[in-house]
């Protein structure tokens, strides 16, 4: 059961829709899993929605626009309902460069991935630390 997100609405019927759509036709998680990030981050406009971190996924499809926060919680929502799990990870950026934005980033975690928990990854296994960002290359093909 995936944790209490009252922001991705992962259960809407708008999400639930637009997950199918968007992954009804992709044979492996993999797939899917690109199909949904594909849309999030191409169809999804990068801007500030008029309640700015309070929107629901649902509502970001509406919007049809959206910053780091509300498109990380589109994804994890379109993942969840199409059977992905992910959660939310927020982090704090240094003040000099934006004053108290909270950047989010989303984390699918596919069966037999790099960067899966319980899974070390190749980085890890040689000795050299994995970070998120080149894990989540490796783990989306060059996306």
């Amino acid at each position: 059961m995936p944790a209490v997100s009252p922001l991705s609405d992962h259960e809407h019927p708008a999400i639930q829709a637009k997950a199918d759509a968007l992954t009804s036709d992709r044979p492996t998680l993999l797939d899917q899993m690109e199909s949904i990030f594909g849309f999030v981050r191409d169809q999804i406009r990068f801007g500030f929605p008029p309640r700015w971190d309070a929107v629901k996924a649902s509502e970001t499809v509406q919007y049809g626009i959206g910053y780091c926060t509300p498109k990380a919680t589109l994804f994890v929502a379109l993942c969840r309902a199409a059977g992905i799990p992910a959660r939310i990870h927020t982090g704090l950026i240094d003040v000099r460069i934006m004053r108290g934005i909270f950047p989010s980033l989303a984390f699918p975690f596919l069966p037999g991935a790099v960067g899966t928990p319980g899974r070390r990854s190749r980085s890890m296994e040689s000795g050299s630390p994995s970070t998120p960002t080149s894990t989540t290359k490796r783990s989306i093909r060059g996306h």
